[in-house]
């Protein structure tokens, strides 16, 4: 970005009287606008040229981060890359083109498809009910911790506005109690990283809401003291929340619901448990990178997914094109970060002596695994991929069938 010339506002570079586009001249008749509905005084809006527009909005969109221009090693709960093609099924007319307000007789079909997923996470989780209006993981925390506030109003409970959060707890844990008006109190963590419920027993009064937990917890431990916690906290009237954000090793094991937890988002992804139980018929990923020789370099976990799907007779497509610049798997080179980042948390060690750490930057699935690469020309078989460069049409050699 080039900050020197291009690092104010849109404001600071108005002057006045310039103008980036006119409009046409009005071709219809002239109607007043009640004045009800004017403005008092004129719109404070930037007054700048054509090219100042471009170039100040082009530039800033170079600030955006996403794994198309970067990558992050730990990722967020709900950065992790979605294929494009699940793009193109939102974006299927079915979809774009309901109306909130048209008859529920019309909009059967999306019903179905939101009731069953509601229904299968309930199933998933061990809770009575979701709701799918939060758009991230972040925002289903704010509206969790909504719905617990709204409990505690509707019981005349107004005075139970803190939030026990542990000190190793993910950063938005926090953040999302603060925006919703609460206060936030800590909780220690013992020296081998749990939740200190001694220290947790001094907390819980009539004034708190509840307690904000992750398990697995963010430095990757079990919390054991889970039905000793949630008692606990129920006892003094509030409430368990879980962060979904590591529930992937839970699957199929425990349920939050079961564990004493009232309230949960969903963040992450669940492969092995939904390939196994909930009828999936593809499993899809896009790649960081297609070797011309069928290897597929993408994100930690995509070899392992893929060797699931195999497993249960999933077909395993990829989208993207074939990188020239990789004619073979040969040619990728994997970075291996440091290691003892995968053994300790905020400099403390969480592993015990003489455990070694791993810790690359990506996997690679030979093509073995994969079914087909869906590419702009068609879907090609990961063994075939030297013809994408030569066609330039679709027929019927290029599909996978």
């Amino acid at each position: 970005m080039n900050n020197k010339i291009y690092d104010k506002l849109i404001f600071e570079l108005s002057k006045e009287g310039r103008c980036a586009y006119s409009l046409h001249q009005n071709g219809f008749q002239h109607y007043d606008i009640p004045a009800a509905l004017r403005r008092a005084h004129k719109a404070e809006l930037p007054e700048v040229d054509e090219l100042t527009v471009v170039r100040h909005y082009t530039n800033h969109s170079g600030n955006n981060f996403g794994v198309e221009n970067g990558f992050y090693p730990l990722g967020s709960c709900t950065m992790k890359y979605n294929p494009k093609i699940n793009e193109e099924v939102a974006n299927m007319p079915g979809f774009t083109n309901l109306h909130p307000l048209q008859p529920a007789d019309t909009v059967k079909g999306a019903t179905a498809v939101h009731d069953t997923l509601r229904h299968c996470l309930s199933a998933l989780t061990g809770l009575h009910d979701f709701t799918l209006k939060p758009c991230a993981g972040a925002h289903g925390e704010l509206t969790g911790l909504m719905i617990i506030r709204a409990y505690h109003e509707a019981n005349g409970e107004t005075k139970r506005t803190k939030v026990i959060v542990p000190d190793s707890a993910h950063g938005t844990n926090p953040a999302s109690a603060a925006v919703c008006g609460l206060e936030i109190v800590e909780v220690k963590s013992t020296a081998n990283g749990m939740v200190d419920v001694d220290d947790l027993k001094g907390l819980l009064d009539d004034s708190v809401a509840a307690m904000m937990m992750t398990n697995p917890n963010t430095l990757g431990l079990f919390e054991r003291e889970i039905p000793e916690i949630a008692k606990l906290v129920h006892d003094c009237g509030a409430l368990m929340y879980y962060d979904g954000a590591n529930l992937n090793p839970m699957l199929g094991v425990c349920r939050p619901g079961d564990m004493g937890f009232d309230v949960t988002v969903i963040s992450d992804n669940m492969p092995a448990f939904v390939m196994q139980n909930e009828k999936v018929d593809v499993f899809t990923t896009a790649a960081d990178a297609i070797c011309c020789d069928g290897h597929v370099v993408n994100k930690v976990g995509t070899f392992q997914n893929a060797i699931v799907a195999k497993y249960m007779g999933i077909p395993y497509f990829v989208t993207g094109a074939p990188d020239q610049g990789h004619p073979t798997v040969d040619t990728v080179h994997i970075e291996m970060r440091d290691p003892n980042f995968t053994l300790q948390a905020m400099g403390v060690r969480t592993a015990a002596e003489g455990v070694k750490g791993y810790y690359p930057a990506f996997d690679i699935t030979p093509p073995h695994l994969v079914s087909g690469v869906v590419t702009d020309l068609g879907i090609y078989s990961p063994y075939d991929l030297h013809r994408y460069f030569t066609d330039g049409h679709i027929d019927e050699h290029n599909l996978v069938v």
